[in-house]
Order: C-alpha cells, then sequence, then structure tokens
C-alpha cells in the first residue's frame, strides 16, 4: 500500500497549496500575501533635474537691443527686397568698371618670346664638381639665350642697340610701334605750339582770388594718364595758350609727351621716346623756339629734341669722360644757344649750342661734388644759383669763371643734401630752396653778397628711395606763393600743398583721383592748371572744373 504523500507546510505552518504548469503560467507561486505587500510597495520618486537659465549681463541685453533695432530699420527700408532686385540685374551692369588710370595713356602690346626647345642649361661648377672635367664652349654655338621657367633672357648685341651718343630721329627712339602715326600725332603737335599768348594770368590777382581760384582746382577721370615706363623725375609745361602739351623724363631715360586735349587718340594723346639710358633730371622746353625741347640725363648727355625736324641731337656729351663723376644733372637757358649745364663733378658747363658737344666749353668749379640743380635769374643772365648735394646753395657771377674755377658771390647751407634752389621768377630777389633736412627756406638775395633768410618752414621731405625727392617751385607769374609734393595723407588720399612766402598752407589740392604722391610738380605760365607726375610714370592734371 502506497504511502501517501503528504504536503510540505511553509514556515508560518500555512498549508502550500500545489499548483499546475498551466495555471501558474510556468510561473513560481506566489501567495496572496506576497501580491498584498507589493501592491503597498511605493517606488522610490526620481528627481528632475533643474536647468538654471544663463545670466545675461547688461553689455549683452544692449548687443540684443541694437540688433533688434537694426532688424527693424532694415525692414523699414526694404533691404532685403532690394537684394532680391539687384540680383536680378545681368551680371555686366554689376561688373565694376576699372580705373581710368589703369586704361588711359600710352601702352604697348607685349609679345611673349617663344621659348627655345633643347636641354635645360647646367651650371659648369656643378658639371665641373660631378664629372671632374671643365665644360668648353664650343665655337659658333650661342651662348646669348638662357632659359628659365617660360621666359627668355636675351642680351642684345652692342651693334644692335641704339647709339644715344649720336643723332637719331624721333622714329628711332620712338617706344611704340608705327612710324606712320607717330608722324601724323607729331603733325597735329606742331601746329599749334607757335601762339604762347600774352598776360599774366592767375599772376595778376590778388592773393585771395588766387586762392579762392585754386581752391576749385579738381582732377577729372580723363586728366590720369600713362606718360612714362617709370618714375617721373622732371616735367615742364609747354607756354602755348592753344594746345596744353606736358613733358616728363623718367629713372630710366624715357622721355614721354601729352597732349592733354587729344583724349580720342589712340594712346589718349601720349607718345613715348627712348633717348638716354640713365634718368632724365630735367626736362624744359626752348624759350625762343616752341617746337624744341631739352633734356639732362645721368648718362652726360645734354639733348635737344626738334618736333619740326623730327631729330634727336647731342648738345653737350661726357660719356666719354674718364671721371667716375662724368654725368649731367641739370640745365638752364640763358638764350637762344647758350645754357648752364651742372655736373655730376661740382662743376657748371656754359654751353654754346652751336658748337661740336665734345668741343671744349667754360667750366667753373662751384662744389666738390655734384650739382643738383642751377637756376639763372631773371633780370641778370650772368647770374646763377646752385644747390648741391653738401646742402651749400651758392650764388655765382659766369663772368668771373676761370682756369676751371668759380669764386661765388654769397652762399648759405642746409644741413643736408639740398635738392633744388630757384630764384623768384620776377624779380630774383628770392631763393627758395629745399633739403633732406626737412626744411623749406626762402632767402632774400636782393643784395647778392648778403643773403638773409626769410622763412625756414618745417616739411617732411623724407620721400625714401622710391620716390623722387621733393623740389618746391614758384609760380610762373607771382613771387608769393609755391607749391610742393607732400607726405602728407594716406594710401590712396594724397595731397599736394600751395603755401605762400609767409609759410602758411594757401591751400591743399586733393580729390578722388589724387591717390598717389605726385613729387614732381609743373604749372603752365598763364593758362590756369597744375600737373604732378607720380612714381609709377603717371601724370595728373588739376584744373577748375569746366
Amino acid at each position: 500500500m502506497e504511502k501517501e504523500e503528504m504536503p510540505e507546510s511553509n514556515l508560518n505552518g500555512n498549508e502550500t497549496i500545489p499548483k499546475s504548469e498551466e495555471e501558474t503560467g510556468g510561473e513560481e507561486a506566489v501567495t496572496p500575501k506576497r501580491r498584498q505587500s507589493r501592491k503597498n510597495t511605493k517606488e522610490p520618486s526620481r528627481k528632475k533635474l533643474k536647468v538654471e537659465e544663463p545670466q545675461i549681463s547688461e553689455y549683452e541685453k544692449l548687443i540684443l537691443k541694437n540688433i533688434e533695432e537694426r532688424k527693424k530699420l532694415l525692414e523699414q527700408f526694404n533691404i532685403k527686397q532690394a537684394k532680391e532686385n539687384l540680383k536680378a540685374l545681368s551680371p555686366a551692369v554689376l561688373k565694376p568698371k576699372p580705373s581710368p588710370s589703369h586704361t588711359r595713356g600710352f601702352r604697348i602690346k607685349r609679345e611673349r618670346s617663344p621659348v627655345p626647345v633643347g636641354p635645360p642649361r647646367r651650371s659648369s661648377r656643378l658639371i665641373e664638381r660631378e664629372t671632374g672635367m671643365t665644360p668648353v664652349k664650343v665655337e659658333g654655338e650661342d651662348y646669348s639665350e638662357g632659359v628659365a621657367g617660360d621666359l627668355v633672357f636675351t642680351k642684345l648685341k652692342k651693334e644692335e642697340m641704339v647709339d644715344e651718343t649720336k643723332t637719331h630721329s624721333l622714329g628711332d627712339v620712338y617706344a611704340g610701334k608705327g612710324d606712320e602715326e607717330l608722324t601724323v600725332f607729331l603733325a597735329k603737335l606742331k601746329s599749334n605750339l607757335g601762339d604762347i599768348g600774352s598776360g599774366k594770368g592767375m599772376g595778376s590777382l590778388p592773393l585771395k582770388d588766387f586762392q579762392k581760384k585754386i581752391s576749385n582746382f579738381n582732377i577729372s577721370d580723363e586728366h590720369v594718364v600713362k606718360i612714362t615706363k617709370d618714375r617721373i623725375y622732371s616735367m615742364a609745361v609747354h607756354p602755348s595758350v592753344l594746345r596744353r602739351l606736358v613733358i616728363a623724363g623718367d629713372r630710366k631715360g624715357y622721355v614721354g609727351l601729352w597732349s592733354v586735349d587729344e583724349s580720342d587718340d589712340l594712346h589718349n594723346g601720349c607718345r613715348v621716346f627712348y633717348p638716354h639710358r640713365d634718368p632724365i633730371n630735367c626736362v624744359s622746353f626752348d624759350k625762343f623756339n616752341h617746337s624744341k625741347f631739352y633734356t639732362t640725363s645721368y648718362d652726360g648727355l645734354f639733348k635737344r629734341a626738334d618736333l619740326e625736324t623730327g631729330l634727336f641731337e647731342v648738345m653737350y656729351s661726357l660719356s666719354g669722360s674718364k671721371s667716375q663723376r662724368s654725368w649731367t644733372s641739370f640745365h638752364a637757358q640763358k638764350d637762344e644757344h647758350i645754357f648752364y649745364v651742372g655736373r655730376g663733378d661740382g662743376r657748371v658747363a656754359v654751353v654754346d649750342t652751336r658748337q661740336n658737344p665734345d668741343g671744349n666749353t667754360v667750366v667753373g668749379k662751384c662744389y666738390d661734388i655734384s650739382v643738383k640743380t642751377v637756376d639763372i635769374h631773371p633780370k641778370m643772365d650772368h647770374i646763377i644759383t646752385t644747390s648741391s648735394r653738401t646742402g651749400v646753395v651758392g650764388i655765382f657771377d659766369i663772368r668771373k669763371f676761370s682756369g676751371n674755377k668759380a669764386a661765388s658771390l654769397s652762399t648759405f647751407s642746409h644741413k643736408k643734401v639740398c635738392h633744388s634752389a630757384f630764384f623768384s621768377p620776377l624779380s630774383g630777389d628770392y631763393v627758395l630752396s629745399s633739403s633732406a633736412d626737412d626744411t623749406i627756406q626762402i632767402h632774400d638775395v636782393s643784395k647778392l653778397d648778403k643773403p638773409a633768410s626769410v622763412l625756414s618752414l618745417k616739411h617732411n621731405n623724407f620721400t625714401g628711395r622710391w620716390i623722387t625727392p621733393f623740389r618746391p617751385i614758384w609760380h610762373p607769374q607771382r613771387e608769393d606763393v609755391f607749391v610742393s609734393g607732400s607726405m602728407r595723407g594716406f594710401t590712396g588720399n594724397r595731397v599736394i600743398e600751395a603755401f605762400s612766402v609767409d609759410g602758411s598752407v594757401l591751400h591743399t589740392f586733393q580729390g578722388d583721383n589724387l591717390t598717389t604722391i605726385l613729387p614732381v610738380t609743373a604749372f603752365h605760365p598763364t593758362l590756369e592748371f597744375l600737373v604732378g607726375g607720380s612714381s609709377s610714370g603717371k601724370a595728373y592734371l588739376l584744373e577748375e572744373p569746366k
């Protein structure tokens, strides 16, 4: 007889009621008491993290306020709609126009030389190091060309270069292409050069009226042109009242002519020639024959160009001199044939243009080293004033030149090199000088042997190596006004200054197109305009708007 299994009891003595797997669903049996205890059990509460808002400073609140105000202002003027309308325009309208100064003036289309095909050149030193053999040049082989990237450097043979010491036609030294168009241009140019008019122009105005007149001067777009290839060293204006003609000499020996009113011309009225090989420090038109002009260069040559005959001729030459300071620096015209030419050895030569350029001339030694400028007294053509590299300004009598010696009537000095010294244009009673010591001075020389200082004006003349030194000039018909280039302003906004003889600034020339320093300036003798030259070879014309 099988024993009956007894149900197990739990720890509390209560019987456990067995359940089948179907009833329990395969789960562990749970007593009613445990179920009740689960219902009464509360889940632990989860604390929510509070995110603190960042504190905004008063300054940041002010910025946000300004931003909101600007947004409202833009919405008020419908700026967004205007931008959409602008985008709808064609790209051609939106494309900015090039600056007139970049497109006007004398331009030459440069053609790239073809690159020769062949093995790359190698250094003879490296070949010798690698092989132990010295390369030998083969007879008949051309060693004049070398290749560097895609550029070809060619050494010009001496016989192919124009000999600047000889007479040449303007066509021979013309920097452009086409003799026919040059001939047509010169024919137009010389037709109206004879009439120089009369009167004093602005020279007859009282100083206040003159000041009011020049205060209206401005530079128009069409009056900024490229007149020379490089930095302008010298300028002059033709005295004709029928044709406005400007001449300029640059650092590399180029001479530029600008017929101002030929704006529709091929090169906007500009033609460039190459008569010298070194800086042209002085240019001037002939006072007695207005179809001629003169140039003096550091290459030791003083030349004359004749627009009637179309020739460039050498009037005086130091190119064959054995002296280490054999250059010419400046010239001044006494009469139809006589010129005074400054030299690099401190001497002044009396040059007669009717004589042989290499012939004997009267020479007077004024200084130990270079003469910078030469100017002639307007009433006594035997009296000259010169500036020097030593800073000394001297007054000399040409009649006392003898045996290469020149005794000065009087002198006065700057602390550094003196770049210029010019007599006042009407009476010659004053000398205007400028120096690297940052001063512009005026001396009373009415008594030639006793100069007296009238003005010493502090002026920034430190132009550096890339800008031509300032050479202040008198107005051609006044002795109470002079003009100078200026270092004032900043890039894109430069000025020219006009002063009275007491040192006060009469006017500061400026304008949208005056974007660079103009160290070289020149007035027309009677017409109401002023020109200036820059270090990039550009000429600027200032006049009263019409």
